[in-house]
């Protein structure tokens, strides 16, 4: 079973290295006109790298306008891309690649020609990951929001609870409120959040911006004495601790911070966030946590066939009345009923189903 995540060209998850420039508003002529950011390199030597793990990658420009020359090393493998074989087509990635081996890539794209009028930009990336063993049938999905009793902060006098009103993206129809979102911030170096939680997937969503600083992230499974170890389950390695950077020069909400995948679900694991602030007023922002869980009927997978009720608000995913869509078809519009999710995006890969989430408290 394949499920398909992106992330925008704004996550610290990508790798910037040069002299990059974020541009914010819709791109004229944009194959993805709903963006409101984008990087661009016009700079000779410019790269970006992104690590994943699955068996498909897809990266997009935010524009059909031709590109200089640029080199893309999957795994250490180059290809070189011209203007005459770069994407000339308004929903053409820049790059992709499929069928690839359920393990960890390594993917970067250089900028080797930037002169006159000719640049490289991108505007999201979206790549996908496969079940462990590959014989899952299904997939369930939960997200928490930042109140959730799931959810923990430490020291508790260090966090603060602010509220965020967004304006309804382009998608949202004629007279659609705006969104109030509820983020928890800290800039105390050391101050740290706890999640628990019981999936093959997990995704950490929050703010970037030039207030936002560096943090780390460590996953740990959780033994029934309540100890936390790193070598639970052999089979379902997590990775070391691992530390990225939130400082952006413009502010973005709703911004994937992390993402692990191959998790036993069977197992309580523990995520512990904790900033570490470059400079005095450097913050970590945090608003929510998507999980999914694949479903098989092999118990030695790990995998339960739901997730349990749930305490708290949390979102769920539904696939009614939504058709499927080829490249960049956009979600249906909202309802006073059903909201968009927050880390829904408005395109999808060819073939793969359109999606909704729903708002709900549980019982």
């Amino acid at each position: 079973m394949k499920q398909n995540y992106t992330c925008e060209s704004a996550s610290p998850l990508l790798d910037y290295t040069g002299a990059w420039v974020p541009q914010v508003g819709d791109v004229p002529g944009s194959s993805n006109a709903s963006s409101s950011v984008r990087m661009v390199s016009k700079s000779n030597g410019d790269s970006v790298s992104f690590n994943f793990t699955g068996t498909g990658i897809w990266i997009y420009p935010a524009t059909n306008t031709p590109h200089g020359s640029y080199d893309v090393f999957l795994d250490g493998t180059p290809q070189r891309f011209e203007p005459s074989t770069g994407p000339t087509d308004i929903n053409a990635p820049l790059f992709q690649a499929s069928n690839l081996q359920a393990i960890p890539h390594v993917l970067s794209i250089h900028n080797t020609e930037a002169s006159g009028s000719s640049y490289l930009d991108l505007a999201f990336v979206t790549w996908e990951e496969r079940d462990k063993y590959g014989n899952a049938t299904s997939i369930s999905t939960q997200g928490d929001e930042d109140d959730s009793s799931s959810m923990s902060w430490h020291p508790f006098d260090m966090w603060m609870s602010e509220t965020e009103v967004v304006a309804p993206g382009p998608n949202a129809g004629v007279g659609a409120p705006s969104i109030s979102l509820i983020v928890h911030t800290a800039n105390y170096s050391g101050a740290w959040m706890q999640y628990n939680f019981s999936a093959n997937t997990v995704s950490i969503y929050g703010n970037v911006g030039p207030k936002q600083g560096p943090y780390s992230v460590l996953l740990q499974y959780v033994l029934d004495n309540g100890v936390t170890t790193d070598d639970a389950d052999s089979s379902y390695e997590l990775p070391d601790e691992m530390f990225f950077n939130a400082s952006f020069p413009v502010n973005r909400t709703k911004v994937l911070l992390f993402h692990a995948t191959n998790i036993n679900a069977s197992r309580t694991t523990t995520l512990k966030l904790t900033n570490h602030p470059d400079k005095q007023g450097d913050s970590v922002s945090i608003d929510y946590s998507v999980l999914a869980r694949y479903v098989t009927s092999i118990s030695s997978d790990g995998v339960q066939s739901s997730f349990p009720t749930r305490h708290g608000r949390f979102y769920y995913r539904s696939f009614a009345h939504v058709r499927p869509c080829v490249g960049r078809t956009v979600l249906p519009s909202k309802t006073a009923q059903s909201k968009t999710h927050p880390a829904a995006k408005d395109q999808c890969l060819p073939g793969s189903p359109g999606e909704t989430w729903s708002a709900v408290s549980g019982e």
